[in-house]
């Protein structure tokens, strides 16, 4: 079984405004590291949905919010009793199993922190081109 864990971090220019995002680490590695963390991000909005039903989300995209301009496509996900599962091509095949109660937690510590302190995460929309 696979570990998530999620943190809001700061990413924005300091002489701007602040940008949120959404740190995703799996088994204690920030998983977009592995891939590309300066224009890959998490939509936490498809992520929270993907507590609630199995199905395809779009939990990565690139940081413009336009999915296909980072390389991703669509997750599959699917809940098992007490788990949630992934599984993704994003150059090489990807497999997670996720603690269903883990994953709640995490989610839920999220959406506390963003109430708590008035916080908005980028990207705010995300789109995948049909061509």
């Amino acid at each position: 079984m696979n570990k998530l864990k999620l943190n809001i971090v700061d990413k924005g220019n300091s002489l701007e405004e602040p940008e949120y995002y959404l740190d995703l680490i799996i088994d204690g590695e920030i998983f977009l590291k592995e891939i590309d963390e300066d224009f890959n991000v998490v939509y936490f909005d498809a992520l929270k949905k993907s507590l609630n039903k199995g199905g395809l989300y779009l939990i990565f995209t690139c940081s413009c919010g336009v999915a296909d301009c980072g390389g991703w496509d669509y997750i599959k996900v699917e809940h098992n009793s007490s788990k949630i599962i992934w599984d993704f091509n994003y150059e090489k095949n990807y497999h997670f199993e996720f603690n269903l109660e883990n994953y709640k937690s995490e989610i839920e510590k999220i959406e506390s922190q963003l109430k708590q302190k008035e916080l908005k995460l980028e990207p705010k929309f995300v789109v995948k081109s049909t061509i």
